[in-house]
């Protein structure tokens, strides 16, 4: 579609392609988080074609100033498409959203022989992805065992409960976009669609297999969860003060995050399972602590001397890097502790809005970090 009005021109095109399968058939795809134990995908007639957006539209504006000077812009349209790999289009991670770009350019004839002409391609610099590739994530885990026991032990769990009365899945908070607003959290925060960790995409995945199956489930979102039997945080961070000397972190300490003692969460487990509300939930504890202030109270607890370290954060960003490209290419069978994932999960505030839980579940979180930390210092303690 053209026009003219004076001296401004105006161009039009719109496309519309509804492009589907039209027969059934089974695929592999095992990085889709729908597939089946042998990573096999079944798409049905109607499904749509991946890597093609529904609609498009190209509008196309110059306006001549004089007989040398001109103005001109391009605005494209492309809605949203699946990616490649999401052929039956039950991945968890969804379409890959539209995009709109603008582009801006000027030409300036001198003379007959000679023309200048710019061009600012892309002029509000918006992010976007034209094509989308389902693929492994390195930061899966060993063997790929998050998606084993997050995604398909899902999976199976659903299918054996499938006439269960009540069903209360356990996820977690690192399900939220590490870039959005990371203070007081609310359940319908936007979840994370670039993935630091394999983790993520997996507990992703999982609650995606739930809402499907069981829109009447509570799913359970706690953070750092901590307490009696936990072997890997306050373990691990005691060995590596010991060790070392010192304890490094990312940041200036003094961001704020919201953690879950394992005795509320069984509290919200139970209170869950006799809910007459459904949805998700988040879960921690009433006390939001500093960094600082919790690597403080490790100090006490376990009679060290406060050794803390803070590292820049561009300097433990590029240490975390380092780490996974050295796992990446020589243990290749081992996830690396230190990751980008743990940097942006401590560097920053992370707290959560609990007042939905609060209200619905009747949830009241009872211990604090302070004694709940000196009663776990006793407790390992007496195992070392």
């Amino acid at each position: 579609m053209h026009g003219q009005m004076g001296k401004l021109s105006l161009a039009a095109n719109y496309g519309y392609i509804d492009a589907k399968f039209e027969s059934a058939l089974t695929l592999n795809s095992p990085s889709n988080s729908s597939a089946d134990p042998n990573g096999d995908i079944r798409v049905s007639p109607g499904n749509k074609v991946p890597g093609i957006p529904e609609h498009s539209l190209k509008l196309r504006m110059d306006y001549d100033f004089t007989e040398a000077v001109s103005v001109g812009t391009n605005i494209m349209y492309f809605s949203s498409q699946y990616a490649r790999g999401d052929e039956n289009n039950q991945d968890a991670n969804g379409k890959l959203p539209g995009y709109t770009l603008v582009n801006l350019d000027a030409r300036y004839q001198l003379n007959k022989k000679l023309m200048f002409f710019g061009r600012i391609t892309n002029l509000f610099d918006k992010e976007y992805e034209t094509l989308g590739v389902l693929g492994e994530n390195f930061f899966n885990g060993p063997g790929r065992t998050f998606d084993a026991a997050n995604v398909t032990g899902t999976h199976n769990v659903l299918e054996a409960f499938a006439d269960a009365r009540s069903f209360v899945h356990m996820s977690s908070a690192s399900v939220y976009d590490l870039e959005a607003t990371k203070r007081d959290i609310s359940e319908d925060a936007p979840l994370a669609r670039a993935y630091l960790s394999g983790y993520v995409r997996s507990k992703i995945a999982a609650e995606a297999l739930v809402k499907r199956s069981r829109p009447d489930a509570v799913i359970l979102r706690p953070h750092i969860v901590y307490g009696p039997g936990d072997n890997k945080i306050l373990p691990r961070l005691l060995a590596f003060r010991r060790h070392v000397g010192a304890v490094f972190v990312p940041g200036n300490g003094r961001n704020r995050l919201s953690l879950t003692h394992v005795e509320n969460l069984a509290a919200a487990v139970e209170l869950a399972l006799c809910a007459r509300h459904s949805g998700v939930f988040n879960v921690a504890d009433a006390l939001q602590a500093t960094v600082d202030d919790l690597l403080l109270q490790f100090h006490r607890a376990f009679q060290l001397r406060p050794r803390i370290v803070h590292v820049p954060m561009r300097a433990a960003w590029a240490a975390a890097g380092a780490s996974e490209a050295f796992h990446k290419a020589v243990l290749k069978h081992r996830s690396p502790v230190l990751n980008r994932f743990v940097v942006a999960q401590i560097a920053y505030d992370f707290t959560l809005d609990c007042t939905r839980a609060n209200r619905l579940l009747g949830y009241r979180p009872y211990p604090e970090y302070p004694e709940a930390i000196e009663a776990l210092a006793g407790r390992i303690s007496c195992v070392l």
